[in-house]
C-alpha cells in the first residue's frame, strides 16, 4: 500500500458520536473560538493557554483542541457538588506520552488527561497517563484515595473514548466500550479546578512542562447517572485522528521556519539517520522528542518525500517503551541487506536503560514503513571492554562478502568506533574489543564520535563521522580510503571538514549528515540546528531543521565535492530575475523574496573588488555573502540586520573562511544560494557547500542585491521564486479555506470515485454531504 492509499483509508468516516438523553451537568465540547473554550453547561469560556497558536483539528465530533505536549492546557471552574452515580467522558488521541520527570527513571508518576483531581485536598477525580502509557482512572471518595489501572498501554494514534461510569457503589473504566477494571466508589467531589492536559501540580524543564499531554482532546462531558454501557459502545467517532500535521494557521506568520528542508510538525528534531528510498518514496528517520522543542527521552520520527524538499510527516517509527530502551531511542541506521534483514529495510539502532546504551533492531510491519515491530533485544548487549561509556549510534556497511556494524565511542580519550561482525550462522554480532577507526589527535579529531557513516563512492570509501572534544567544538568531519579484509578503516587522506572550514565550529553547520546511494546518486541530508536559547524554542515550538539534500562525490585525490540535488530545480516557482552577464560597479536590485524563499545563482569573474549578494535588505541593513579577492575569503555578515542573535560568543554574525583550494583571478566563481526563512544553503564552484542560520525579525527584511566594489568584475545572475509551502493531500483545510485552490478541481471521494469534474473551486463542496473529500489536491472537511 503507498502512502496515499494509506492516508485515504485512514480517513474513513465512522458513525456520529451518539447524543445522550441523560442529566449532563458539565461538557466541553472543545470546539476553539478566539482561542477560548466553553463550558457548556454554566456557559463560561476560558482561556487556552499556550506558548504558540492556539490549534484546532478536526475532532471526535466536531473540533477537538490540539495540545502541544510542552505549554498548552485549559484550566476552568467545576461545580457541580457531590456525586454519587455519575458518567465521567472525554475522547483523546495521543501523540506520544507525557515526559513528566525528565532523565529520571520514574514509571509509575502520571499525568492528568483531564479532571478535578487534587491529592492536597484529597477531593476529586481525573484520567491519568504515565510516561510508559499505563491508563487510570483517580479518584478521592470520603478522603480516600482509589485508582483503577487499565492492563495496557494506552494506544496511540487512535481515538480514545475514555468514559469512568459509577453505580453509587463501583466505579468501572471504559476505552472505547470496552471494560478495563473497576473498583468500589461511593461518592466523589465534582467541584474545584478543572484542569485539561495537565496535573494541577507543575513539573518544568527550563520553560517547558513536562507533565502536559501531547494530543487532541475533544467532547468532555459530566453526567450526574450511570449511563449504560450498551449506550456507552454506541459512541463512535467522526474522523480519524490528526496527529502528524499542524493546524493550518500555526505557522502562517512564522518568519522563521523553514518550509522546504524536512523537520517534523512541531517540537523537537535532531540527527537524521536512515535516509533511503524504498516503495516509490523517498524516506527520512530522526531524532524527536514529540513533548516539546527541548532535548528528553528521544524517538524515532520519520517522515515522507517524493522529491526530497516537500516532506510530510507520518507516525513515530519506535519510541521508548522496552526494558532496554526506557530512557530513549537514540540514533542508528537503517538497513537494507538480503541477509542480516531478509532484504527488507531494518532499523538498528541505540537503546538506553539509564544504566548503558546497547543496540536494537526493528523491522517493518507494512511496505510503507509507518508500523515497526520490535525484534527480541538488544542485538549487541552493551559496549566492549575498555572503553568509554558512551557507546552509540550504529552504522552498517557491507565489504564483499562480510556484513559489519560500527558503532560511536571513546578509547583512551579518543574519539573511535567499535567494529562488530554479522555471524551468518547464529544470526548474531561480535562484541569483542575490535576498532574500525581511532582518531590519533584529540585536538583535530575529538574525544568521542557520534553518527559514523561509511559509503563506497567509486574505488573509494568515504567515512564521516561527528566528534564531540574538537579544537573549536562540534563539526563534522570526513576521510577517504579503503576498507582492509579485516573490516578495519585504512585512510588514504587527511581528515577534512565536510562545511566550508570557518562556517564549522561549536555545532554550527550542518552535523551527523545521512547519506544514500539512488539512480548513481550519492545525496547527503543533515541536521542544521538552530542554536537558539531555550526560551526562542518555546516560543517559536519548532527546534532545528535539515539541510536541502547535497550530491556528493569525491574528486581525484579523495576530496568531497558536493552541488545541490539535482532534483530541487523542481522547487523553481518563477523566475524572479535575470541579470546578463555585465560589468557590475556598486550595487543592484535582483528581486524581492517577499516569502523569504528563493533561489539565486551568480557567476562572477574574479578580478581586485569584493563581489557577492546582500540577502534579507532592508533600507542600509542586510546579509551580505561575498568573495575578497584580497583576502581570498568568503565572508558572511550579519551584523547589520535585526535578528535573533544565536552565534554570541562563537561567530557573533561573521562567518569567514578560506576555500579549501585558491579561486584563481580571471576565472568564473559560481555563488549559489538557497533561502528559505531562517536557513540559507551555500553553495560554491558546486564544490563546498555549508548551510548557515539566519533569523532576520523584521518582515520587510526581503530584498536581494547583487554588488561588486569594483569596476572589474563580470557577472551574471539567475533568480527563481521558490514554491511557497509544502502541498500534499494530508493538509486538511476547512471548506472556507480555498485562498490558494486552483481555480478549478476535481473532486473525489474517499474511495478515488470522482463526484465532480473542473468545478470552480468556489463551489466545489455545494451539494457535497457533511464528510471529508479530495478536493483538488487537499483533504477537505465539509462542515
Amino acid at each position: 500500500m503507498n502512502l496515499f492509499k494509506y492516508l485515504l483509508s485512514s480517513v474513513a468516516i465512522l458513525a456520529t458520536v451518539s447524543p445522550v438523553k441523560a442529566d449532563r451537568c458539565f461538557y466541553m465540547p472543545m470546539d476553539v473560538e478566539d482561542d477560548r473554550v466553553t463550558e457548556l453547561v454554566g456557559g463560561i469560556s476560558y482561556p487556552v493557554q499556550t506558548a504558540n497558536v492556539v490549534e484546532s483539528l478536526p475532532g471526535a465530533k466536531g473540533d477537538a483542541l490540539r495540545l502541544d505536549g510542552y505549554s498548552s492546557y485549559v484550566s476552568a471552574d467545576m461545580e457541580v457538588g457531590e456525586l454519587s452515580e455519575f458518567t465521567f467522558s472525554l475522547w483523546c488521541a495521543m501523540e506520544t506520552w507525557p515526559i513528566i520527570e525528565h532523565d529520571i527513571q520514574n514509571e509509575t508518576e502520571a499525568t492528568c488527561i483531564a479532571g478535578n483531581y487534587d491529592p492536597s485536598n484529597k477531593q476529586g477525580f481525573g484520567f491519568f497517563v504515565s510516561r510508559i502509557g499505563k491508563l487510570s482512572f483517580k479518584f478521592f471518595t470520603g478522603g480516600w484515595p482509589g485508582e483503577i489501572v487499565a492492563p495496557d498501554p494506552l494506544p496511540l494514534y487512535q481515538w480514545n473514548n475514555l468514559v469512568a461510569v459509577s453505580d453509587g457503589t463501583n466505579v468501572t473504566l471504559y476505552n472505547n466500550g470496552d471494560a478495563l477494571g473497576s473498583t468500589k466508589c461511593k461518592k466523589v467531589s465534582g467541584d474545584g479546578t478543572f484542569i485539561i492536559g495537565k496535573s494541577i501540580d507543575d513539573r518544568k524543564l527550563g520553560p517547558f512542562y513536562l507533565n502536559t499531554v501531547n494530543g487532541l482532546i475533544d467532547e468532555i462531558e459530566i453526567f450526574s447517572e450511570a449511563i449504560p454501557v450498551e449506550t456507552i459502545m454506541t459512541w463512535k467517532a467522526e474522523n480519524e485522528p490528526q496527529l502528524c500535521a499542524a493546524a493550518d494557521d500555526r505557522y502562517a506568520d512564522d518568519l522563521m521556519r523553514p518550509r522546504l528542508h524536512g523537520m517534523p510538525s512541531r517540537n523537537w528534531t535532531n540527527e537524521t539517520h536512515g535516509l533511503l528510498y524504498h516503495n516509490g518514496q523517498f524516506h527520512l528517520f530522526f531524532q524527536k522528542n514529540a513533548n516539546g522543542p527541548y532535548m528528553s527521552r528521544l524517538q524515532w520520527g520519520h517522515i515522507v518525500s517524493d522529491n526530497l524538499f516537500e516532506w510530510k510527516e507520518v507516525p513515530i517509527a519506535i519510541g521508548s517503551d522496552k526494558w532496554y530502551d526506557l530512557k530513549g531511542c537514540w540514533s542508528g541506521c537503517v538497513v537494507v541487506d538480503d541477509v542480516v534483514t531478509g532484504g527488507k529495510p531494518n532499523i538498528i539502532y541505540t537503546g538506553v536503560d539509564y544504566a548503558r546504551a546497547m543496540i536494537a533492531q526493528a523491522s517493518p510491519a507494512d511496505d510503507d514503513l509507518l508500523r515497526w515491530t520490535k525484534r527480541a533485544n538488544p542485538i549487541i548487549d552493551g559496549k566492549p571492554a575498555g572503553l568509554s561509556d558512551d557507546f552509540r549510534d550504529p552504522y552498517f556497511f557491507r565489504n564483499g562478502d562480510d556484513a559489519y556494524l560500527i558503532v560511536g565511542t571513546s578509547k583512551d580519550g579518543k574519539g573511535a568506533c567499535t567494529l562488530h561482525k554479522f555471524n551468518a550462522a547464529t544470526n548474531g554480532w561480535s562484541n569483542d574489543e575490535s576498532i574500525f577507526f581511532s582518531a590519533s589527535n584529540t585536538s583535530a579529531h575529538g574525544t568521542f564520535w557520534e553518527m559514523p557513516n561509511v559509503t563506497k563512492i567509486g574505488d573509494k570509501h568515504l567515512f564521516t563521522v561527528t566528534p564531540q572534544g574538537l579544537n573549536g567544538g562540534v563539526k563534522a568531519i570526513y576521510w577517504t580510503g579503503s576498507i582492509n579484509d579485516d573490516g578495519t578503516f585504512n585512510p588514504a587522506s587527511n581528515q577534512a571538514s565536510i562545511e566550508l572550514p570557518g562556517f564549522a565550529k561549536d555545532g554550527y553547520g550542518l552535523l551527523s549528515p545521512s547519506v544514500m546511494q539512488v539512480d548513481s546518486k550519492t545525496i547527503a541530508i543533515g541536521i542544521v540546528p538552530d542554536k537558539l536559547p531555550s526560551t526562542d524554542n518555546y516560543d517559536l515550538g519548532w527546534a532545528h531543521t535539515y539541510s536541502l539534500p547535497r550530491e556528493w562525490s569525491l574528486d581525484a585525490d579523495g576530496s568531497l565535492i558536493q552541488k545541490p540535488y539535482s532534483g530541487l530545480e523542481a522547487m523553481r516557482e518563477t523566475k524572479s530575475a535575470v541579470v546578463s552577464e555585465k560589468t557590475l560597479n556598486g550595487s543592484e536590485a535582483v528581486c524581492d523574496m517577499p516569502d523569504r524563499q528563493i533561489e539565486i545563482i551568480g557567476e562572477f569573474t574574479v578580478a581586485d573588488a569584493d563581489f557577492g549578494f546582500t540577502f534579507y535588505k532592508e533600507g542600509d541593513s542586510g546579509v551580505k555573502l561575498y568573495y575578497s579577492p584580497s583576502s581570498t575569503k568568503l565572508i558572511l555578515d550579519m551584523t547589520s540586520v535585526a535578528r535573533i542573535k544565536n552565534d554570541a560568543g562563537s561567530f557573533n554574525g561573521i562567518y569567514e573562511t578560506y576555500l579549501p583550494s585558491t579561486v584563481a583571478k580571471g576565472s568564473v566563481m559560481k555563488i549559489h544560494v538557497f533561502v528559505d526563512h531562517s536557513v540559507m544553503d551555500i553553495f560554491i564552484n558546486d564544490k563546498w557547500a555549508s548551510s548557515v542560520r539566519v533569523f532576520p525579525t523584521s518582515a520587510d527584511a526581503k530584498g536581494v542585491v547583487v554588488f561588486s566594489d569594483g569596476s572589474d568584475t563580470q557577472v551574471s545572475v539567475k533568480a527563481w521564486s521558490l514554491k511557497s509551502s509544502s502541498s500534499g493531500i494530508d493538509n486538511v483545510w476547512n471548506d472556507r479555506d480555498f485562498n490558494s485552490m486552483p481555480e478549478y478541481v476535481d473532486v473525489y471521494d474517499l474511495s478515488g470515485a470522482m463526484i465532480k469534474k473542473s468545478i470552480h473551486h468556489t463551489i466545489a463542496t455545494d451539494d457535497l454531504h457533511k464528510g471529508i473529500y479530495i478536493i483538488g489536491n487537499r483533504k477537505v472537511i465539509v462542515r
